[in-house]
């Protein structure tokens, strides 16, 4: 139960204000593409040659800065076996990277020797340096306690971008018995889920920005429902995750530059409208937090412009200006 709490619960509600100084920025997954997946070589061990399971945490060091959110890190964890986190799990609260929502344990815990080694490895030269965390060969945790096998697995790894601050997730093969998924997957239905979580708790609340516009292969599914008094909204991925690479690259929340210093948008919570004032010359368009697109956009050339949201269905989005080439993203509910 503590492990499902921990990795599967999801997101309940997101904060519909944001601090002027925090300078918030949020993980937009920008690219889903398929790509093959190649197995890093000549890797440092983060695990030794004893198995591991989904109660413990690795880190290594990023040899370069690396910011998450408003968060800068000088540390991978590797949260759980399945994603990163720039906290360490002792925290109270944390924030970073879900690869999957399924507790992970080594293949090896039965004969008593890691079969499933996990790695780190840094490639290029500074100031285009990339830190790669690869889990390989790793197992269900519910697979082993409900039939004693280890038969399904997941490879996967996690790429951090120096100097953009971009982070990918690559997906290798993977294989889950049929009938498994709802083992391993209870809270969605039996499909993993992944993107950024901002500021989780013990518990699982907090935010995640789901990945959208993967291809036609990948289905979405939209969901709404209700999992140990926690509402979750958002998208999870049902099919395979094999050979794919999700991209998530920051966006600056609010007021990031000169050029756009004086916009105001309001109100947070809205029914009918959202008032933009001194943003002429800007383009607008409200986008959903997974990503996808609404229809409402267009050019704003006045000091104070209404735009209509009463046709968006409730919950919360994104207003994305842009102008020269620079963009901010305001965050409002739409009731």
């Amino acid at each position: 139960m503590k492990n499902l709490l921990l990795n599967s619960l999801l997101i309940a509600a997101l904060s519909a204000s944001v601090p002027a100084v925090a300078q918030r920025v949020i993980y937009m997954p920008s690219n889903v593409t398929g790509s093959p997946y190649t197995s890093l070589t000549g890797a440092t061990a983060m695990n030794s040659s004893t198995p591991w399971d989904s109660t413990q945490s690795f880190s290594a060091s990023i040899p370069f800065t690396f910011q998450v959110d408003v968060t800068t890190t000088p540390v991978f964890y590797l949260h759980k076996e399945n994603g990163f986190s720039v906290d360490t799990s002792t925290n109270a609260l944390l924030h970073g990277f879900l690869m999957y929502s399924a507790a992970l344990v080594d293949r090896g815990i039965a004969a008593g020797t890691s079969a499933s080694p996990i790695t780190y490895k840094t490639e290029g030269t500074a100031p285009s340096r990339i830190f790669k965390v690869q889990v390989a060969n790793a197992g269900f945790a519910k697979e082993y306690a409900n039939f004693s096998t280890l038969n399904d697995f997941v490879n996967f790894q996690i790429w951090l971008y120096e100097g953009t601050n971009v982070i990918e997730m690559h997906y290798g093969t993977s294989h889950i018995t049929s009938g498994n998924e709802s083992l391993y997957f209870p809270a969605t239905g039996g499909s993993p889920v992944l993107g950024y979580s901002y500021r989780q708790n013990r518990y699982g609340d907090g935010t995640l920005y789901m990945p959208a516009g993967f291809p036609t292969s990948i289905t979405l599914d939209s969901i709404n429902y209700h999992f140990y008094n926690v509402t979750h909204t958002g998208q999870t991925v049902l099919g395979s995750l094999d050979n794919l690479t999700i991209r998530f690259s920051p966006i600056r929340l609010g007021i990031g530059n000169t050029t756009m210093k004086n916009i105001a948008v309001y109100p947070t919570t809205s029914r009918n409208e959202i008032i933009v004032d001194n943003a002429a010359g800007t383009t607008y368009e409200v986008i959903s937090v997974s990503g996808k697109t609404t229809g409402v956009s267009g050019s704003i050339t006045g000091n104070s412009t209404h735009i209509n949201t009463i046709a968006l269905p409730t919950g919360m989005y994104l207003l994305q200006l842009s102008a020269q080439g620079n963009k901010q993203v305001y965050q409002f509910i739409k009731q």
